[in-house]
């Protein structure tokens, strides 16, 4: 079976040569037979194309409903996997264990990085604030200016003391 559009094109060019001159009687018969199969085939060619297009239409909403299952199941997984870093680093701070080594897998009690936490924004100086659509303070540039000066900036704290579990 020929594609739409060739079906489409030849459709065209019956037509055409129907309505450009006249024909005996026998040719004209035998190009409007062919004409109705091309007819035939092209409306069974846009009938298949709607039922695939639906079809589909059906299939991306069972799509969008499984995405939806998936996303709550990754919550409830990531909510259970911070639940249960916490209660391991918990018990191993608890014992003194900083890290441990197995076979397959270590588990240890690590520092994070350094990070800021904005107590009065309107105390930090304006070098550390960006205006976007709103004001925006740059922790990044605080935290260097701090590693590399040591110096307090007004207006924030320097966190070091947080610790997370890491699992390689």
């Amino acid at each position: 079976m020929d594609t739409l559009d060739r079906l489409t094109k030849t459709g065209e060019d019956i037509r055409v040569l129907l309505d450009g001159r006249e024909w005996e009687e026998q040719d004209k018969e035998t190009l409007e037979r062919a004409m109705g199969q091309i007819e035939g085939q092209w409306l069974t060619k846009v009938e298949n194309i709607g039922m695939l297009l639906k079809s589909w239409e059906y299939d991306t909403g069972i799509v969008s409903e499984e995405i939806k299952r998936l996303q709550g199941r990754k919550k409830q997984i990531e909510s259970k996997s911070g639940w249960l870093a916490e209660y391991c680093k918990f018990n191993m701070l608890e014992r003194g264990e900083k890290k441990l080594q197995f076979p397959l897998v270590t588990v240890s009690v690590a520092n994070n990085p350094l990070s800021v936490e904005i107590i009065d924004q309107k105390l930090v100086p304006e070098k550390y604030v960006t205006i976007r659509t709103e004001e925006y303070v740059d922790k990044r540039q605080i935290l260097k200016d701090y590693k590399e000066e040591k110096t307090e900036v007004p207006g924030v704290r320097i966190i070091s003391d947080r610790t997370r579990l890491e699992v390689k």
